[in-house]
């Protein structure tokens, strides 16, 4: 599925994209909520590369986490609570 066009040109999302990828999470979530204060409808399609990633690296609790932050800054506290509960399950010493 091809990055929709609205995305691919914002200079944040393919920062963001780098940052996570090179697993600087806190940097790519500064970057992913700037370019969200910008243009928050761009929020489903970000959770999905998210999401994408998370499908190959099924253990990384801390693309989760960066998951879980999108959603409460954009007030979708019941995804999030999901998420982290998730993160829990999987290491209740995660910190």
């Amino acid at each position: 599925m091809p990055i929709p066009v609205k995305l691919t040109r914002h200079k944040d999302f393919h920062i963001a994209i780098q940052l996570t990828k090179s697993q600087q999470y806190m940097e790519a979530l500064d970057r992913f909520k700037r370019l969200l204060s910008q243009s928050q409808h761009l929020l489903p399609d970000i959770l999905i590369l998210l999401y994408k990633q998370m499908m190959r690296y099924p253990d990384n609790l801390h693309l989760k986490l960066l998951v879980a932050e999108l959603y409460i800054t954009n007030d979708f506290e019941k995804q999030a609570f999901e998420e982290l509960e998730e993160v829990f399950e999987l290491n209740p010493n995660f910190t």
